[in-house]
């Protein structure tokens, strides 16, 4: 598993045609749109992490289309940056980081894929983000790739797109286009 960032355009392309793809024109030419790639029958995908929200509090840990990405700190952790999306239980305190969107997968050619080198990461706080994800995340690999492939068949046995999901027939036949292209450039 790597982390990667992809092409602003493609994206805008596939937003374009399917308003389920995570894109945001202000804040994606100075934050990059990072996520895995994963196979999904004779595709790659890209699945997406997004940033942490308020909303984030109350969703669980795992679900069938998403992972929420977080670290446990003590109870008494101090202080708690005002920026933080948090919880406390007798746990202590969860400090979601992001969350891995399974649902909001897209198609990529992977010559519009760069992979993120965490040493070239120069924001040191970006960058032990970035480390805290991928290392959360790691283990994960195969339970990643197992609810990825479902969700995709089911929705290609089927044609039933789920709530906030992408349409993947629609982004493939965008993919399909932008291959031809690069091949006959």
């Amino acid at each position: 598993m790597r982390f990667y960032t992809i092409d602003n355009n493609y994206v805008k392309q596939l937003y374009q045609i399917d308003s389920e793809v995570f894109f945001e024109p202000v804040n994606y030419d100075t934050k990059p749109y990072i996520g895995i790639v994963i196979q999904n029958g004779s595709y790659p995908y890209f699945i997406p992490l997004t940033s942490a929200k308020p909303k984030h509090k109350k969703w669980a840990n795992v679900t069938k289309t998403n992972y929420l990405i977080y670290e446990m700190l003590p109870s008494d952790f101090e202080p708690i940056p005002a920026n933080w999306v948090y919880s406390i239980s007798q746990n202590g305190i969860k400090h979601i980081l992001s969350v891995l969107e399974i649902k909001k997968m897209i198609p990529v050619p992977l010559h519009y894929c760069t992979p993120i080198n965490f040493l070239q990461v120069a924001d040191l706080d970006y960058r032990a983000l970035l480390q805290k994800e991928y290392r959360f995340l790691k283990p994960l690999d195969t339970s990643i790739q197992k609810k990825a492939n479902d969700i995709y068949n089911k929705q290609k046995e089927t044609g039933v797109i789920i709530p906030f999901a992408c349409n993947y027939a629609k982004l493939e036949k965008i993919y399909l286009n932008n291959v031809k292209t690069a091949m006959t450039v």
